[in-house]
């Protein structure tokens, strides 16, 4: 089962890029149908009109470029027209399916938000014997370049890095000619 995600149906009638702004802007993005359940949660919040959520392209993906792993179209299939690019739910559905729509057309949106995970990640850091891994400028550092290779790699805007417990500097005798091993147990989340 897939972990529990909130959601939240927007306040007005947008577009699908402006709703997509407006969601990464507040939550995380536009609504993702992972699983039966999460289609049952949203048919409760579903109103009168066709709903934007997070599918979109021509190759059909998760608007935060995952793929999607459940797609309950609804009898009207995907056509390839290039117009119709983006998927909201079909209220008039039962079940509650998937459609495709202008892209541009203002329609409601639903926006969701995965609860919020911590991960430990231990790092085993190899430097010269001449650099204090404890002076806080350098953990401070390490930290900053870490951030950054994770935006690199897509990681949310929102992920925080701390240190779990400083680093101790650790001289290993096989490789202590200039080489001071640092051991960060429980790095960071």
């Amino acid at each position: 089962m897939a972990p529990s995600q909130r959601f939240r149906l927007g306040s007005s009638l947008m577009s699908w890029d402006s709703a997509q702004t407006h969601c990464r802007t507040l939550s995380t993005d536009l609504a993702k149908v992972r699983d039966l359940a999460d289609n049952e949660e949203l048919k409760r919040m579903a109103t009168n009109y066709p709903i934007w959520i997070g599918l979109t392209g021509t190759a059909w993906a998760w608007s935060d470029g995952s793929e999607p792993t459940y797609t309950p179209w609804s009898q009207q299939d995907p056509a390839p027209n290039g117009i119709a690019d983006c998927a909201v739910l079909d209220v008039s559905s039962d079940p509650l399916g998937m459609i495709e729509s202008n892209c541009a057309v203002p329609q409601p949106f639903i926006c969701y938000e995965d609860a919020v995970r911590e991960r430990l990640v231990v790092l085993k850091l190899t430097a010269d014997s001449s650099l204090d891994i404890t002076d806080p400028a350098v953990l401070e550092s390490i930290l900053n370049t870490v951030a950054m290779k994770l935006k690199e790699q897509g990681a949310s805007k929102d992920v925080h890095l701390r240190w779990r417990n400083v680093p101790e500097k650790l001289i290993i005798p096989e490789e202590a000619e200039n080489i001071t091993d640092i051991v960060c147990p429980s790095v960071f989340d």
